[in-house]
């Protein structure tokens, strides 16, 4: 299994102690088990906890940050109606403009800013608090033209 997908499980279990909901009373004893693997087996944390990374592998806080910012890239697409190549250069545009612009006021905000909440820039807020970083409207429309199943698929690439 990858590490992405042991990662998705140990930041529920955290959720969990931190909000008390969250986690499957499976992902919380496994962790537990995990726990008692590092003291028996005296081992690295990343091999208890199945976090070591393979070559070539992102670390999961990577993966996660691409995540947020394409949820907010496809609530951006929403607001304009349609996963069309037309709304994804729209996208693309305003997510430069709004970089170059009011970005550089609102990317210290620790919550979006009440100005721009309910407007696409909100979303692109969102987009660029996860990854600050431009995409062309080619990848935005990869983005958003994915169907959920196909990603909610893809978090579980390592079998389960």
């Amino acid at each position: 299994m990858s590490a992405d997908y042991h990662a998705n499980r140990l930041y529920r279990v955290a959720m969990f102690v931190k909000t008390g909901s969250g986690a499957s009373d499976e992902d919380r004893a496994r962790f537990v088990a995990d726990v008692g693997r590092y003291f028996a087996d005296q081992c690295s944390i990343e091999d208890a906890l199945g976090l070591r990374l393979d070559k070539g592998e992102n670390h999961p806080a990577f993966s996660l940050k691409l995540a947020r910012r394409n949820d907010a890239l496809r609530a951006a697409a929403a607001m304009l109606g349609a996963a069309t190549p037309a709304n994804a250069r729209k996208i693309a545009d305003w997510l430069k403009g709004y970089r170059s612009n009011g970005w550089l006021r609102d990317r210290d905000a620790s919550v979006c800013p009440h100005a721009i909440r309910g407007r696409i820039e909100a979303h692109l807020w969102v987009a660029l608090k996860a990854r600050d970083h431009l995409i062309d409207w080619k990848q935005i429309q990869k983005v958003i033209g994915t169907p959920m199943e196909l990603i909610s698929a893809s978090e579980f690439q390592g079998g389960g």
